[in-house]
């Protein structure tokens, strides 16, 4: 590559402007880290005895300007200068890291070796690597467009059930916003050219080709299904036009390869936790801020000294709601069965998943998510000049909350702590709380939401090439989409309890909510 670069200097001349910069920032920054270190770094107290000097070449024996030389654990590194010529001081027994864009990195282990020659391989792989790029692809080598990729094999690492959360933090210049953590409902707002966007508009999502192919988008898929997901940021876009003015992530799904079928199965159970708790505000807060409200009133204040004398005291007991209603962890189960293969004429991929997830509120057996995926994706090579391929997607989500939904739930939050919960701290005994609607008593109402959801997709796509054009070919698809939705309602009456003038606790029933 370097080579290449070096007989077209005036075509690529911005490049060499670039490695220019780089060369100096580098050198500057070795410069500065030989000649001031820092007392508290661990550089600062190595001994520097043995001063490594060398070239680095390409596999046709010209120089590598920009090679980057470094000692791996420390801050020690340099650069090749426009020679391929390198110096650098590093400590007894200490290795060299030499790596440069588009060759393999190499680890030389310096011992009582005063000068290194090295010659850095091509990394064919990262420059053959194909990137998707609307209609069509390009090899990473040959791509300008702001187009990045990401793997099936990244994708299923994450723990995410929704694939959009999935891709958080995995393509660089994508914004994963999730809003809610609700199973079922977790699904993440997906944004390539930021947060002010006109009008809030969402990426454009296209999957084998197909724009608009799912109504959940990309949230509800298989990772297990996925080939690669591309991000278009720039003009590589606009083939799509106007609905693709927020970027477009286009999804390519596993197709068959020839050869003896292949199967896979996977299975994987996990725990999920809040990272964070919701923060409100202590019982003395409280009170403090509702007794100065009154006195700008000019009235008396709600709660009198006693009352908080005797939440000092323990006499009474304040509730922290997050801790009363919050009991994780929440069970995420997975699984997944693939089989892949086929000949010269037909090759098959077909998969077999299944998801659930759990809720993280105490005592909430209501809450759950059962999702079902079957694919089948079909090639055929009919002819030398035609192809034709059919895919086949069924997908069911199953989706259950509590009675009132979980935004009622959610309001535990913003609930006063001079109620309880339970009954003296008992979780078998949930309170009345204000107006009957204490979460932790609705939490065992019978009521509850249910939505069903089931997607069926069929594409038919084929391609003829001309044979008396050559390069020329026809291709198209047809595709069609069909959702079923019913939700149901049921609701009712809860039991929650309280202590009678005897001191005894009684069982008490709600009254009707919603109705």
């Amino acid at each position: 590559m370097t080579k290449y670069l070096l007989r077209n200097f005036n075509l690529y001349s911005h490049r060499w402007l670039l490695i220019f910069f780089i060369l100096i920032m580098v050198n500057a920054s070795a410069m500065a880290l030989d000649g001031f270190p820092n007392k508290n770094s661990p550089t600062a107290k190595q001994v520097f005895d043995i001063n490594v000097t060398g070239t680095v070449l390409d596999e046709s024996g010209q120089p590598i300007p920009g090679a980057t030389i470094s000692v791996p654990g420390t801050t020690i590194g340099t650069a090749t200068d426009l020679d391929g010529k390198y110096s650098i001081s590093v400590p007894e027994g200490a290795s060299l890291v030499f790596s440069f864009i588009g060759f393999q990195t190499q680890t030389i282990a310096v011992a009582n070796q005063t000068t290194i020659n090295i010659v850095l391989l091509e990394n064919a792989q990262a420059l053959d690597e194909v990137i998707v790029v609307g209609y069509g692809t390009a090899k990473k080598s040959e791509l300008t467009n702001a187009v990045v990729q990401a793997s099936g094999e990244d994708i299923k690492k994450s723990s995410a059930v929704s694939l959009s959360n999935a891709l958080s933090g995995k393509l660089a210049g994508l914004y994963v916003n999730q809003r809610s953590a609700m199973p079922g409902f977790d699904d993440a707002q997906i944004l390539i050219r930021g947060f002010n966007t006109t009008r809030d508009n969402s990426a454009l999502i296209v999957i084998d080709g197909v724009a608009n192919a799912d109504p959940d988008g990309l949230n509800r898929l298989d990772p297990n299904d996925i080939e690669s997901i591309s991000v278009l940021k720039d003009a590589s876009a606009a083939i799509y036009g106007a609905q693709s003015a927020g970027g477009v992530i286009l999804v390519t799904t596993k197709r068959g390869k020839s050869g003896k079928p292949t199967f896979n199965f996977s299975t994987s159970h996990l725990f999920q936790s809040p990272t964070t708790r919701v923060r409100t505000s202590n019982v003395f807060d409280y009170i403090n801020v509702l007794n100065q409200s009154r006195a700008l009133d000019g009235t008396a204040p709600d709660f009198p000294d006693e009352l908080i004398q005797a939440f000092r005291n323990g006499d009474r007991r304040a509730e922290d709601w997050w801790e009363a209603l919050v009991d994780p962890p929440a069970v995420i189960g997975r699984q997944s069965l693939t089989m892949r293969g086929g000949s010269d004429k037909i090759r098959y991929f077909t998969s077999l998943g299944t998801v659930s997830q759990g809720g993280i509120l105490r005592a909430d057996d209501i809450t759950k998510l059962k999702q079902y995926n079957i694919r089948a994706n079909l090639d055929v090579t009919v002819t030398d000049d035609l192809e034709v391929g059919l895919d086949l997607s069924l997908r069911e989500k199953f989706t259950r909350s509590p009675q009132g939904g979980s935004g009622a739930i959610g309001a535990f939050a913003s609930t006063s702590p001079l109620q309880e919960a339970y009954i003296d701290g008992d979780y078998r005994y949930p309170g009345e709380g204000w107006s009957h609607l204490n979460p932790a008593a609705r939490l065992l109402s019978p009521g509850y939401r249910k939505y069903t959801n089931d997607v069926i997709n069929g594409t038919f796509r084929y391609e003829y090439k001309i044979p008396f054009l050559e390069g020329l070919s026809i291709d198209g698809f047809a595709s069609i989409v069909k959702t079923f939705n019913y939700n149901k309602s049921f609701d009712y009456v809860w039991d929650y309890y309280e202590k009678n003038s005897q001191g005894e606790i009684v069982k008490r029933t709600s009254r009707t909510v919603e109705d």
